[in-house]
């Protein structure tokens, strides 16, 4: 079992967070790994996730 966390604080990384979510994702179902795969989201960055959550 793979546990994994992301965390992101600045606006900018998003995409960069996206693609490894996206990457790690793909990796673990073509592997048959199973796992909680969570984002941890503080600072700047939280303005992004309560405005794209409306």
């Amino acid at each position: 079992m793979l546990n994994t966390i992301f965390h992101i604080d600045e606006t900018q990384k998003w995409s960069v967070v996206i693609s490894n979510l996206k990457h790690l994702h793909e990796w673990m179902q073509s592997n048959n790994e199973s796992g909680v795969i969570e984002v941890v989201v503080n600072g700047e960055a939280i303005s992004d996730t309560i405005i794209n959550s409306k």
